[in-house]
């Protein structure tokens, strides 16, 4: 068609006129069917796959298309030039990161992080085209934000020096650039195993041990959440640092505060277990419901002074990623 319009191929010219009214012709037949953008309607919602085809169109139309009446676009926030402090996995990162400028997002689908595209997918079966879920490795996150000096998985140090260098190098022409993307393109890497990243039922855990966060006093006066409410709504480290946690938790109270309750909401799990300055104090049972924050008031043993609140996710949950809704000490 294109060489039918170009003045150099003035024997083509005749074809113009047959080409625009097939074209033409092609489009009203595609827009007689009901899924096609011509023809959509307000309601256009197709978001179950058929034979693991995807109506990727209709499966974003409700909440980003120009006429849904449920539209959600993100909140776009300011963008700055400081380095993310916190971190979180998340997938359809393209709305998410206009909402969350400031934290890391970790791609488990790998559609936009160079070093775990180069992990194998994992055999869980729920794949859909272009969307192959990978294990993240443990303390990635914390690696990224530069709480970890390096991922515990020294076989995987190699492959994320050099993916670093390749893709994220300040001056492109370098000798060691070159050696990485040489050892990238050679299958240098190709034998590293990592048959715990295939394996549906290895478990590869978030982070190494406990994770601890210093609470602001601030935080500790923030209002009292309602049961229902949701896991990342304004959590109670959502401001400051991570709005989820894995496994377990220490929360650091910056000094002793005397105490005979702890008052808090924890979102989703099968078991919590709860101590105070390392004093197992409660055992919650059936958290939930699930993507949902729930209030719990633990009676402690004695009048204490509370300078430390371990929480520990004792569930089967696949990741046992959690959130803290509020904590009030009283």
């Amino acid at each position: 068609m294109i060489l039918a319009f170009h003045p150099s191929a003035p024997r083509l010219h005749r074809l113009r006129g047959p080409l625009v009214g097939g074209l033409a012709s092609a489009a009203a037949v595609v827009g007689a069917f009901k899924h096609y953008p011509f023809m959509s309607t307000l309601d256009h919602d197709r978001s179950v796959a058929v034979f693991r085809v995807m109506d990727e169109r209709g499966f974003y139309y409700q909440r980003y298309g120009l006429l849904s009446r449920n539209r959600d676009w993100p909140r776009v926030k300011t963008q700055t030039d400081e380095p993310p402090r916190r971190y979180n996995r998340a997938c359809g990162i393209g709305a998410v990161a206009l909402a969350n400028p400031a934290v890391h997002l970790i791609d488990p689908c790998a559609l936009a992080d160079p070093f775990l595209a180069r992990l194998p997918a994992a055999r869980n079966g729920i794949h859909v085209p272009g969307h192959y879920y990978r294990k993240i490795p443990t303390n990635y996150g914390e690696y990224l934000v530069g709480r970890a000096p390096a991922i515990p998985d020294e076989n995987l140090h190699g492959l994320l020096r050099d993916v670093g260098l390749a893709a994220r190098a300040g001056d492109l022409f370098t000798s060691p650039r070159f050696a990485a993307l040489w050892r990238l393109n050679t299958g240098h890497y190709a034998d590293l195993g990592l048959e715990e990243y295939r394996d549906p039922g290895a478990r590869v855990p978030a982070v190494t041990a406990d994770v601890r966060f210093a609470i602001p006093r601030s935080a500790l006066d923030e209002p009292v959440k309602a049961d229902g409410d949701e896991w990342q709504t304004g959590s109670l480290l959502a401001a400051e640092l991570l709005p989820r946690f894995y496994n377990r938790a220490r929360l650091e109270l910056g000094k002793p505060r005397p105490a005979t309750t702890l008052q808090l909401s924890l979102s989703y799990m099968e078991d919590y277990e709860i101590r105070a300055n390392g004093e197992l104090v409660a055992v919650i049972d059936r958290v939930g419901p699930q993507g949902r924050l729930k209030n719990h008031t633990v009676l402690l043993p004695r009048p204490m002074m509370v300078e430390t609140v371990d929480i520990r996710a004792m569930g089967r949950h696949w990741n046992r990623a959690f959130s803290v809704g509020h904590l009030r000490i009283r």
